[in-house]
């Protein structure tokens, strides 16, 4: 766990939250080392993820927190372009986004269209607020 420390010295309050356990029956099944994903309109199967042990779980949370603190360190200029990089890689996969969407949410592709955009055009305004 070497990670939570670097991550830790980064803020003076880094804890971790308990989540309560939910499932919602018809979408997620398990099996004894995978959790089975189904599209909840057509209740197929849509994706098998392995479970993570517990130390799994935390050395995760601990990267993303690692991941945040070097985030916050660098320049905004340089974050606006990434963002602006990543933006494109949405447009470019649109298509591709939206499939995905309708198969693990069950919604009509039209409405998978319209997140992406909504997420996109919303983006686009918080880049460039003048602070």
């Amino acid at each position: 766990m070497r990670a939570i420390s670097r991550a830790a010295s980064c803020s003076t309050s880094v804890k971790r939250v308990k989540m309560p356990h939910r499932t919602v029956s018809n979408v997620l099944r398990s099996s004894s080392k995978r959790v089975l994903l189904d599209n909840p309109y057509t209740e197929e199967i849509y994706a098998e993820i392995p479970y993570l042990s517990k130390n799994e779980a935390l050395t995760k949370v601990d990267h993303a927190i690692y991941a945040q603190c070097e985030w916050k360190g660098v320049p905004l200029h340089k974050r606006q372009y990434l963002c602006l990089e990543w933006l494109n890689v949405l447009e470019k996969n649109k298509d591709k986004i939206a499939l995905e969407i309708t198969q693990q949410m069950g919604k009509p592709i039209t409405q998978s269209y319209n997140e992406i955009n909504g997420v996109m055009q919303r983006a686009k305004c918080v880049l460039f607020i003048d602070l």
